[in-house]
């Protein structure tokens, strides 16, 4: 079966927390570097398709990936992995280029895949005194679905029942299992006859008037009513 790869339309629901910067202590110290954390409390784990996102004069950018991981003995625990190394978004710090740009992230662009994962954080870097505040603006993760799970599987009690029905009739022949609960055709098709050959003699014996009406010129008629 194929295993390509596709990104749902659909953004997943975040919670993401404003800009944490870095500093010493309780000093007003610019160190040019804040955090923003990214977690997705109702969907345990994913895998991501991409990442887009509107950057606030925001230098350069690097994202840690809180994964699940199995150890050898079968373990599962969680660890921070390296996504992106502070990729370039403003050519020059100093200078307005890509300060508010867009961009898109792709699982291409990872140092490694960005499967089950399970919060996110990005790392911003700005060591230009010009600005005084940075950030990244409308974050959305778009989650990677596989082709084949697009196609809804059917549910184990209905897989369930047409075992039984497919054990209850095997010994019937396909057309009559599949024609079971219908009428017999050779017999619909007769009655289906003379329900025609009723419906021609009566027109033709009451040409003026319509199958299922007992007027005449706005009056009834007493041997019309007699048909039914």
């Amino acid at each position: 079966m194929s295993s390509v790869v596709t990104v749902s339309e659909k953004p997943l629901s975040c919670s993401i927390k404003p800009p944490q910067f870095l500093g010493i202590g309780d000093t007003q110290f610019h160190s040019g570097c804040a955090v923003i954390e990214l977690s997705l409390p109702n969907m345990g784990s994913v895998d991501i398709g991409k990442i887009t996102f509107v950057n606030n004069y925001t230098a350069h950018l690097s994202i840690k990936m809180k994964v699940h991981e199995t150890t050898k003995v079968g373990k599962s625990h969680l660890s921070w992995k390296t996504g992106i190394h502070k990729l370039v978004l403003m050519p020059n710090a100093h200078c307005e280029e890509g300060s508010q740009g867009y961009f898109t992230l792709y699982p291409k662009d990872f140092f490694r895949p960005p499967l089950v994962v399970s919060s996110l954080r990005f790392v911003l870097y700005q060591p230009s005194p010009s600005w005084k505040t940075f950030s990244l603006e409308e974050i959305y993760v778009y989650p990677a679905v596989a082709k084949d799970s697009q196609t809804p599987s059917i549910p184990r009690w209905l897989l369930r029942d047409f075992e039984e029905m497919a054990t209850t009739n095997d010994t019937k022949p396909r057309d009559q299992v599949q024609s079971e609960g219908l009428p017999d055709l050779d017999d619909l098709s007769v009655k289906m006859q003379q329900l025609w050959m009723i419906t021609q003699n009566t027109n033709e014996s009451v040409p003026n008037v319509d199958l299922g009406r007992f007027d005449v010129d706005g009056c009834y008629e007493i041997n019309l009513l007699s048909y039914t």
